[in-house]
């Protein structure tokens, strides 16, 4: 007994006020803020041990991080002296703008080295509609649209959506999913619905989630349950009664997710923990573990029943900020630079840019559920 004992401690999750998790937005926002360049693009990759800056890119993560910090604003987030939200994610923004494929009658966010990627535009288009919301400006309107008509023009006829489209063939690629674009489709197509009713997104997306509901892990030889928090934000936000089929789906991936949660609870970076468990999950991890639970609690809101109930998704939010909480680096931890560190989350000395980016996400809805369960409502 003293042996597993050793190996898998009780989990322990403490107490998170709403001002704790509020800083917490504002560090991480902060790190977004203060490590965006020139040209738009953010710090990727660091090391504190070393105080390097370790290179690399990835467009898909900067749609998400430009998405993470305009819900920041939208979320009512500003920006200390010195440091504008806006103006650094419409940096961002600029980045993207600048890298459009126009073609036909949609136009898509793409690295130019590579076929374009699913994902990257439905994290773009998610960052528009966001930004929409936050400042109800429509000067990205017909961009918007013609982002999600990439989205759909991805789609086959079982709502599958295509992960890349080659310029080449200019076509999409047949039989390539990625293990989270069609989630982030699903979503942004979802969040057209909200914003433009009417014009077809709400049934895109729908086919979307019908298709990972019923099609998808047999279509695409998945073995274990994909934990899609992508597509908990998209049940979120269509906000309409579910399927049978898709009850199930969201009672299983609440399921799977409350799970994840307890056993990032238990895990720690010291002695026999970290050398058998490798030590704590990335900070992206713990992040998307958030927004999940925090888009299946909205889901819950609404009436449907989960196997989870609300409040023990409430609960495991709360567990979820507050590991966030304790993860983060303060004032006193920094050890190199503190532009490159503060209000980041690192593994093994070393952070990402989507470290901040599913964070930050997650730390927002986290702040709606304890904001909520204060006001009784």
């Amino acid at each position: 007994m003293s042996f597993r004992v050793a190996l898998i401690p009780a989990q322990s999750c403490r107490s998170v006020s709403v001002a704790e998790v509020s800083e917490a937005i504002v560090l991480s926002t902060n790190w977004a803020a203060a490590n965006v360049s020139e040209d738009g693009t953010f710090t990727y990759r660091y090391s504190r041990h070393s105080g390097d800056d370790l290179g690399g890119y990835n467009v898909v993560r900067h749609a998400g991080l430009v998405n993470a910090m305009y819900q920041a604003i939208l979320s009512g987030e500003s920006g200390p002296q010195g440091l504008d939200y806006q103006q650094a994610a419409d940096a961002g923004l600029r980045f993207m703008l600048d890298r459009l494929v126009d073609h036909d009658d949609w136009v898509a966010f793409a690295d130019p080295q590579h076929d374009v990627r699913l994902g990257g535009t439905a994290l773009f288009a998610a960052s528009l509609l966001h930004r929409r919301r936050a400042t109800n400006e429509s000067v990205h309107d017909e961009t918007i649209h013609a982002a999600l008509r990439f989205l759909m023009a991805q789609q086959d006829e079982t709502g599958a959506p295509a992960a890349f489209w080659s310029p080449s063939t200019e076509l999409p690629v047949p039989d390539r999913f990625g293990p989270f674009a069609t989630g982030e489709a699903a979503w942004a197509l979802a969040l057209g619905e909200s914003d433009f009713p009417g014009l077809g997104y709400g049934q895109a997306s729908d086919a979307v989630i019908s298709y990972v509901v019923n099609d998808r892990r047999e279509r695409e030889d998945i073995l274990i349950r994909l934990p899609d928090h992508w597509l908990s934000y998209a049940l979120a936000e269509r906000g309409r009664p579910l399927s049978p089929t898709e009850v199930n789906y969201t009672e299983r991936l609440a399921g799977d997710f409350a799970v994840m949660r307890r056993v990032e609870a238990t895990r720690s970076e010291d002695g026999l923990q970290g050398f058998m468990r490798y030590g704590h999950a990335l900070g992206a991890g713990v992040g998307a573990m958030g927004e999940g639970i925090g888009g299946l609690w909205r889901v819950g809101r609404s009436g449907v029943a989960l196997g989870d109930d609300v409040e023990a998704l409430s609960g495991h939010m709360q567990c979820v900020a507050a590991i966030l909480v304790d993860r983060q680096v303060r004032s006193d931890m920094v050890e190199f630079d503190r532009v490159a560190e503060l209000g980041a989350w690192f593994k093994n000395g070393v952070t990402q840019m989507d470290d901040q980016q599913h964070s930050i996400s997650a730390l927002i809805a986290a702040r709606e559920i304890l904001i909520v369960e204060a006001d009784g409502r």
